[in-house]
């Protein structure tokens, strides 16, 4: 369950949400409608932690998000499904979100075929059309079956294939009892799949309510529409029973008042042919109209019945597998984490291959590389530390990259959904940097020739490769 109280967000001197408070609860889809610039963004990245409420609080579970142990097998989001690194394969991208929280890979493959990738799972995220994107940020939702969601516009790009799977999907997870928060900007989509309906403006609550009791309080909504031949002896009749009726040019009648069954009967009764006679029904995409014109506030009416169709209830999902025993997304995790989404990307490896090479260039270049012979032992130390200090500036160069590279695409979003306490992170990222160093300057010594003279050195290969990096001066003789 989602909770915002009095949740209220400034920038400045604009206000973005304002005192908001509503509760999305388990059991059934909730829509989230509001004009562009309502706050619905501001208000789901507050609820995901993206976003420090100026007061108010969001929790979920009756818990903020940054203290949740676990946050990708409790909360499922979706706030972009662009926000993948273009370079990374759908495949590349899933397994360093699963990593932060040791979700085994065949939890993986299976939402990659549940989201229908499995096809284009090791194609790079830069050919994937918007609705492949979008699928994948389902999938990444998804990941930890989690038992709140929060999309936002998940059906954008969607080709009427995949519609329906993201509607049948919805209906599905909110059979099962989750909670399912989704934001959308398509009405027609939003009435076949929420059963309830949050609609805020200008950072204000102007409805919570009941899908079918929102739209049938809709201006227009039971209005009768009578055609037929001769209707006036029928108008007549349905005022004296206390109808309002109004006739068009057309002679078409709008009752009010009369159900359709009533106007029928009464109209078999005089003997009128009737040649129409249907019931007005409103529609979300008017109530909505009606309600960001008006932009007032109306207070929480609590919940009403699902009133969904047979269809909510579609077949049973998979079983989940690969869900680790103790979810926790510790530092070990993060760490793995970032190094796999690091290195799996091709122009990382790239970049690294290139970097050793001109590297070792340049240790030549500078004659370090001549003094070092079969036994050069005195020349050793300063080989490795000359070799320290060349390498850092590629090095800084590539973690500079990486991190500039994930924040410019905005890829790091998600491992920030996923992992709300920053610190970690950004540690791990730092510590990438450090490892990388220590790979890089490992494989500028083999082609520079300083490894052999270690090992000349100290003959037992594994404490040198232990202190790699670490160099102590080696005694002259």
């Amino acid at each position: 369950m989602i909770e915002v109280t009095h949740l209220t967000k400034r920038y400045g001197a604009a206000t973005a949400v304002d005192d908001l408070s509503f509760t999305v609860r388990p059991g059934t889809v909730t829509g989230f409608l509001g004009p562009n610039g309502a706050g619905k963004s501001t208000t789901i990245r507050a609820v995901v932690g993206l976003e420090r409420p100026t007061s108010g609080s969001a929790t979920v579970g009756g818990q903020r998000y940054a203290d949740l142990p676990a946050p990708l097998q409790e909360v499922g989001t979706m706030l972009d499904g662009r926000n993948a690194h273009p370079g990374r394969t759908a495949l590349g991208h899933l397994m360093g979100l699963a990593r932060t929280h040791g979700i085994g890979r065949a939890r993986v493959e299976q939402v990659i075929g549940l989201a229908g990738l499995e096809s284009v799972a090791r194609h790079r995220v830069r050919t994937f059309s918007l609705g492949m994107g979008q699928r994948l940020g389902v999938a990444a939702a998804l990941l930890g079956d989690p038992a709140t969601l929060i999309l936002d516009e998940p059906v954008n790009g969607l080709d009427p294939d995949g519609v329906r799977w993201i509607r049948h999907l919805l209906r599905a997870l909110a059979a099962e009892g989750r909670t399912v928060f989704l934001s959308s900007h398509l009405m027609s989509e939003l009435t076949e799949t929420a059963g309830r309906v949050i609609v805020i403006g200008q950072g204000r609550l102007l409805a919570d309510e009941d899908l079918q009791t929102l739209v049938a309080a809709t201006a227009g909504a039971g209005v009768v529409r009578v055609r037929g031949v001769d209707p006036g002896p029928l108008a007549r009749a349905l005022e004296d029973r206390g109808a309002t009726v109004v006739m068009s040019q057309a002679g078409v009648l709008e009752v009010t008042g009369a159900d359709a069954g009533a106007v029928g009967a009464l109209a078999a009764d005089l003997g009128v042919t009737l040649l129409e006679l249907s019931t007005v029904s409103g529609t979300l995409e008017d109530a909505y109209l009606v309600l960001t014109a008006r932009r007032r506030a109306v207070p929480d009416h609590g919940t009403g019945p699902d009133g969904r169709d047979p269809m909510s209830t579609v077949a049973d999902l998979p079983a989940p597998v690969g869900l680790p025993t103790r979810p926790r997304a510790t530092f070990g995790r993060v760490l793995a984490s970032e190094w796999s989404k690091a290195w799996g990307l091709r122009s990382t490896r790239w970049a690294a291959a290139v970097m050793v090479l001109l590297t070792t260039g340049l240790v030549y270049l500078s004659g370090i590389g001549s003094q070092v012979g079969p036994e050069g032992y005195g020349s050793l130390a300063y080989f490795v530390t000359s070799t320290l200090v060349i390498t850092q500036f590629p090095i800084l160069l590539l973690g500079v990259l990486l991190g500039s590279g994930e924040f410019s695409s905005r890829s790091a979003g998600p491992t920030f959904v996923a992992v709300p306490s920053r610190t970690p992170v950004l540690l791990a990222k730092a510590l990438v940097t450090v490892l990388a160093l220590g790979v890089l300057i490992g494989a500028t010594e083999y082609p520079a020739g300083a490894s052999r003279s270690t090992f000349l050195a100290v003959p037992r290969r594994c404490p040198c490769s232990l202190l790699k990096g670490s160099p102590s001066p080696q005694p002259r003789h």
